[in-house]
């Protein structure tokens, strides 16, 4: 993914987030409900791969590095909690996506690396469970396919993953890094997200071309700031 269509995704799609550690748990919110204008993913170019001399091959190349275009998300609501004020470089998460399928499928599929999965949950419109048979992760492809148990039909469906992760540390993804304030050394976790980083942070549709509308929610330390390009929704403190 080439750094321009990145930017793209960042900037249109998901709301990069900042946790400035010092040291119950506070939950910021942030909404982002912009819905940019779809880019038409078939005549996306993916130059930056591999230089080939013959142009079927970087087109076979691209072809296999893109997600099916059966489905597409709409919507996501994503949790991330993370505990870097304590020095505990795990976190973990819900991602509940809102996926319109737009042809006949038995299969979805997304971008996902590194989150360890936890739970994987298909609803249909009405709110019932749609059988799950297989979930395959593809570390080549950081692809991951959710095979149904039965034929999903064109229509709105509610995909929910919860995950476990660790913060990288290589300055990529969801990343931790490490500050000084006089004599005192402080934790910050950190959102970088170019050029194909945001699958390493949780399960995504992490193409430049497909768009979805935000919710983020930010656990952490009470005593923790939260950053975000977008304006705070709303502050609660348990």
């Amino acid at each position: 993914m080439g750094v321009w269509s990145l930017l793209l995704f960042v900037c249109a799609v998901f709301v990069p987030a900042t946790l400035w550690a010092q040291t119950t748990t506070t939950t910021v919110s942030y909404d982002r409900h912009l819905q940019p204008g779809r880019l038409d993913r078939n005549k996306l170019q993916w130059s930056d791969r591999v230089k080939f001399s013959a142009r079927s091959d970087a087109d076979e190349l691209s072809s296999s590095y893109r997600l099916p275009s059966d489905t597409i998300p709409e919507s996501y609501t994503l949790e991330l909690s993370s505990s870097i004020h304590t020095q505990d470089f795990s976190f973990d998460g819900t991602v509940v996506i809102r996926v319109r399928v737009l042809r006949a499928t038995r299969s979805i599929v997304l971008h996902s690396s590194r989150s360890n999965l936890v739970r994987v949950e298909v609803r249909n419109s009405n709110q019932l469970n749609v059988p799950i048979d297989s979930t395959l992760e593809d570390p080549v492809l950081e692809t991951l396919t959710i095979g149904m148990g039965t034929e999903l039909l064109p229509g709105v469906y509610q995909l929910t993953i919860a995950f476990e992760n660790t913060l990288r540390s290589d300055a990529g993804g969801f990343y931790w890094t490490a500050y000084s304030n006089g004599n005192e050394v402080r934790y910050a976790a950190v959102t970088q997200f170019q050029p194909v980083n945001a699958r390493t942070t949780f399960p995504c549709y992490d193409e430049p071309g497909i768009r979805a509308t935000f919710t983020i929610s930010i656990n952490s330390g009470v005593g923790t700031k939260v950053y975000s390009n977008m304006p705070v929704k709303s502050v609660t403190i348990t």
